[in-house]
């Protein structure tokens, strides 16, 4: 009997380092490092331009694990063409997002279990942000974001975020309903993971 259990816990030990050891090795089928060129030239139309992000309108029947998707978001490494003015920068892929279409509870619920299925554990933070009128700063409602983060063992990672309402309101006349508004799965290249903390850890002085 004891020899079944320390079978049973080694095999669970090697079991978690594998699903901890599977690195984000690229985003929507692009390998990271891909260029900027060769997307455009796949997908066949000029992306638009969105924070951080070249974004694309999903075309018919597109998803990601059976959840259809709204946009494709890509994300270059520092050194591409801030002005999307030329194909020949050297824009290489290190991110990329999917916005999807759902915002039920129940999908979400279901693509955490699906990515903690293969990632492993994952982190989770909170946020909370004010949507107000910028005329007058009446606060409309606040809005909840929430991340879980799958971080691999090469700084590789994958989130799953998603944006609430905690309330209902009108803004211009429009119903804003409480609830889920947003959700998407992001993707993060190691050297974009490593860059980010490099960031944010330098020291600054005079």
């Amino acid at each position: 009997m004891k020899f079944k259990l320390l079978f049973l816990y080694l095999a669970l030990v090697f079991l978690s380092a594998e699903v901890f050891a599977n690195p984000i090795d690229g985003f929507d089928g692009f390998k990271w490092g891909t260029t900027k060129k060769e997307i455009i030239e796949s997908r066949g139309d000029e992306p638009i331009i969105w924070g951080d992000f070249e974004v694309w309108q999903a075309k018919d029947g597109e998803t990601v694990s059976g959840f259809p998707i709204k946009l494709i978001g890509y994300e270059f490494k520092d050194g591409c063409d801030e002005n999307n003015k030329t194909r020949s920068s050297p824009c290489f892929l290190g991110g990329g997002a999917y916005l999807l279409e759902t915002t039920s509870t129940d999908d979400i619920a279901t693509l955490t279990g699906l990515l903690r299925g293969k990632y492993g554990k994952d982190r989770i933070t909170h946020e909370v942000e004010k949507k107000r009128n910028p005329g007058d700063g009446f606060l409309y409602a606040n809005i909840n974001s929430t991340r879980h983060i799958w971080q691999q063992a090469d700084k590789s990672a994958i989130e799953l975020f998603y944006k609430s309402y905690d309330r209902d309101y009108v803004e211009n006349l429009n119903e804003v309903k409480k609830g889920v508004f947003r959700v998407g799965v992001r993707y993060y290249s190691s050297d974009y993971m490593k860059q980010t903390e490099s960031t944010k850890t330098r020291k600054k002085s005079f």
